[in-house]
């Protein structure tokens, strides 16, 4: 086995070849610091969008060709790719994607489920908490990157954040705490709190919405992956 261009090289016989060629190369693009960071607690990767809504043509051109590759990948062997399973789900399902139970959360992703304990154990019927030692509002603070001076709990502009963030979130106004759900899930799960109107986002959207021709190929491709996304979503690692 030799290597070419960052990527192993040997001679063999079968689908192997093409199968390991396609992995590799996601691989290689995963491994691209400005585009794909590792998720938390994992070996997965999540798109590294950049900041601002403008989009770059660069980006938004490359973010489209991974996704591409990512989908024919999904689609042709039925397994999933270094790619998170949440990116995955985020571009099949869009925003609802977030808006998971806890009984869903734990099946699919145990570690974030943990993390996010304290939101799930908020009832319906609570407000936000204003104690900064909450459990509710240290996660808040964690997930979100709300800055608090490490001598000053009592910091009068994070405080005001949290007030204002108890008042979105009552539960006499539910669709506001869809809102602060999918934000915290988003920047959790997927590296971003809004991604879902960003240039680059979409881009990978488009990505990985594959558009085939229908022929005797096409039809054979679909037969044989017709449990697809039953698969991947409940096992990421086949």
């Amino acid at each position: 086995m030799v290597r070419r261009n960052g990527m192993h090289v040997a001679v063999a016989l079968g689908p192997g070849p093409e199968h390991a060629t396609v992995r590799e190369a996601l691989h290689l693009i995963s491994q691209d610091s400005a585009f794909w960071t590792l998720y938390e607690h994992s070996e997965y990767v999540v798109p590294c969008l950049s900041p601002g809504s403008s989009a770059i043509r660069d980006r938004v051109a490359r973010y489209k060709a991974h996704t591409f590759l990512l989908a024919l990948h999904c689609l042709y062997y039925g397994q999933g790719t270094v790619v998170s399973f949440w990116v995955v789900l985020a571009l099949v399902m869009g925003l609802s994607s977030m808006l998971q139970t806890p009984e869903s959360m734990n099946l699919m992703d145990p570690v974030a489920a943990t993390k996010l304990k304290p939101w799930f154990d908020l009832s319906p019927t609570d407000p936000l908490p204003t104690d900064l030692h909450h459990p509710v509002n240290q996660l808040i603070i964690d997930v979100l990157d709300i800055q608090v001076h490490v001598l000053s709990f009592c910091n009068p502009h994070t405080h005001h954040l949290l007030l204002v963030a108890q008042h979105v979130i009552k539960s006499a106004n539910p669709p506001r705490r869809d809102y602060w759900t999918k934000m915290l899930f988003s920047k959790l799960l997927l590296g971003h709190p809004d991604p879902w109107n960003h240039p680059e986002f979409l881009a990978l959207k488009d990505g990985f919405n594959l558009v085939l021709k229908l022929n005797p190929t096409t039809c054979k491709l679909f037969d044989v992956c017709t449990i697809l996304s039953v698969q991947y979503l409940s096992n990421p690692h086949w």
